[in-house]
């Protein structure tokens, strides 16, 4: 079953709009408002407090479901809202991974020659020299 009016609730049950708005404050009954701001309660939770219910007229039932459909469309429309914006946000961090991974690579990159040119010139002032260069050296460093 569905949500009805406060009022369409009080009819069905044949008490009075207060006794319903009583039962919600107790937390017999569930309660939201609609898009017309008009507090709706659920049919199951009147059926629980007060047992059985008289049926609505058609034109009530096809007004409340016009209503439910119309909250749920509304909220539907929101969500692919959301879903576009996600969309765009989740395309954006991708181009930023992207990104930033070229970077990293570039950066890896020069690290590595870096480390080849060290290791180059550390082999290169470790070869044994002979005498000659060794005077050689000591003179060119006075």
């Amino acid at each position: 079953m569905g949500w009805v009016t406060v009022a369409e609730a009080a009819k069905m049950v044949g008490k009075a709009n207060r006794t319903i708005y009583a039962r919600i404050t107790k937390g017999d009954i569930a309660s939201r408002k609609n898009s017309q701001n008009k507090k709706e309660v659920q049919v199951v939770d009147l059926i629980k407090c007060f047992g059985e219910v008289s049926q609505k007229s058609n034109t009530e039932s096809v007004t409340s479901l016009q209503y439910e459909n119309n909250e749920r469309e509304q909220e539907l429309n929101a969500l692919r809202v959301e879903v576009a914006r996600l969309k765009g946000e989740n395309l954006n961090a991708n181009t930023t991974i992207g990104f930033l991974q070229t970077n990293l690579d570039k950066e890896i990159e020069v690290r590595e020659a870096i480390q080849l040119r060290l290791k180059d010139m550390t082999q290169k002032t470790n070869i044994k020299k002979g005498l000659f260069h060794r005077i050689a050296d000591a003179i060119a460093d006075q």
